[in-house]
Formats: C-alpha cells, structure tokens, sequence
C-alpha cells in the first residue's frame, strides 16, 4: 500500500452542504492533526471523540468541511447506498479501521 496523503473526490448526493465539484481534493488535516497518509487517516478517524469531524483540504483556496460525527457515522450506510458505493473501505483500510 502507498504512503500518499489520501485524495478523495468530494461530490456526493447524500452531503448537500458539500459544494459539489467533481475534481479531487487532497485532505491536509482532520481535526487540526496534519494527515501523512490514507492509513493515518482512517486511524484518526476511527479515534476521534470530537463533536464535529473537520477536514481540512490543502489547495490554494481550501475549504474546510465540518460534519457533526455522530450523525456522520450513523449516516454512513445510507451515504454509501444513495452513491453506489458497495463497500465502506477497501480491505486493508477496514482493517485498520476496525483496529482499536
């Protein structure tokens, strides 16, 4: 698996707050923690307790984007059924996902 910072398109049908724009966006932080990789990720993610989860994106004009965990999470199958998405992560991503 590569070590890239993780690239993540941001158009999704389920999150109208998100302004759609069909290029990729390359998250710098969530929460404020800088994110060195995909895994790095998906481990800040699996452990954050903050209220809100907010990404940051790392372009010239980024934007940020703040979702209320909570709701995130228990949205996350309607998210990925509304969009087509078969599976949450890929294999080695759930994995680490499902760490604790």
């Amino acid at each position: 698996m590569s070590d890239l910072t993780p690239a993540v398109p941001i158009q999704l049908r389920s999150c109208p707050n998100v302004r759609p724009d069909p290029s990729c966006a390359v998250i710098e932080s969530v929460n404020g923690q800088r994110v060195r990789s995909l895994k790095h990720m998906v481990e800040l993610l699996r452990d954050l307790k903050d209220e809100q989860v907010v990404l940051r994106f790392d372009q010239r004009y980024g934007e940020t984007i703040i979702l209320p965990r909570q709701a995130t999470l228990a949205a996350t199958e309607e998210i990925l059924s509304d969009n087509g998405i078969r599976t949450q992560g890929s294999e080695d991503m759930m994995k680490v996902w499902q760490r604790k």
